[in-house]
């Protein structure tokens, strides 16, 4: 299938990274991520023969404060493709969930990097979105990179939110610059629903493991997906509760809703 072949063969040569700032004054003053993200970088040239790739890293590829008028325009700018560098269905998004000893928050206390993972898990298929901390050898001993790190990294994806859940549980992280990104992650997210929840065609989630709870979350924002056609459950632990909340709030149009091989669907 189309799927199988992209595990395999990989068309993805950009490369988002969701990185967490150590510090406040510079995201990696040590080269502790910078290491982890280069040997990986190498391994998947090597493994799939890939020439180039692009690679995002918000430090490099955005204008950083203080900013003049112009690089303060090329920030907003860059602002703008942060939803589809990150939602790409074949950009794939390395996760630094693992920090130095003695920093002071983990990875998923962090506003950014909450979003970075949502988006990065909404349209995109698993092999893509990639949990480095899973890593069972260390990153500079990796030699097959679909065996050693696409294989076993698995981040698992959630339901994508409404604007409204999603800020609520933007408000249990923290920003190493304050709350000041608070409002501004708040509006990308949004924006995000908006232009590619809205305009998605097909929905992908199958063998996910989701149960009645993940069901539920996804009903929630189903209504925000109106050009929604397929929408695809197969191979989860969902029930009799996340289907009839999954019923109420099926958009209009669509064509195709495959929950085949969810072992806790009743008959009734």
């Amino acid at each position: 299938s189309p799927d199988d072949e992209r595990i395999t063969e990989p068309r993805a040569r950009e490369s988002p990274v969701a990185d967490p700032w150590i510090t406040a004054e510079h995201p990696d003053p040590e080269g502790f991520h910078l290491r982890t993200i280069a040997a990986l970088l190498d391994a998947y040239c090597k493994s799939y023969e890939a020439g180039r790739m692009a690679v995002f890293l918000d430090f490099c590829s955005l204008e950083q404060a203080p900013r003049s008028e112009e690089a303060e325009e090329r920030f907003r700018r860059g602002l703008k493709a942060i939803n589809l560098i990150y939602a790409h269905q074949v950009s794939w998004v390395l996760c630094l969930t693992v920090m130095p000893p003695g920093t002071a928050r983990g990875y998923d206390a962090r506003g950014w990097c909450f979003f970075e993972r949502l988006v990065a898990g909404a349209l995109k298929q698993t092999q893509y979105l990639l949990d480095v901390g899973k890593l069972r050898v260390a990153p500079d001993a990796v030699t097959n990179f679909h065996e050693q790190v696409a294989d076993v990294c698995d981040v698992g994806r959630r339901p994508p939110l409404t604007p409204a859940a999603f800020e609520a549980e933007l408000r249990e992280r923290q920003f190493t610059n304050g709350s000041t990104d608070h409002a501004l992650v708040a509006r990308l997210y949004g924006e995000f629903v908006e232009e590619a929840l809205g305009a998605a065609t097909r929905l992908n989630f199958m063998n996910l493991r989701w149960g009645d709870a993940q069901a539920e979350e996804l009903a929630a924002v189903l209504p925000l997906c109106g050009r929604v056609r397929e929408l695809e459950l197969r191979n989860n632990d969902i029930g009799d509760r996340g289907a009839a909340a999954l019923a109420r709030s099926l958009p209009a149009g669509l064509e195709t809703l495959d929950l085949c091989r969810n072992k806790n669907l009743t008959d009734e």
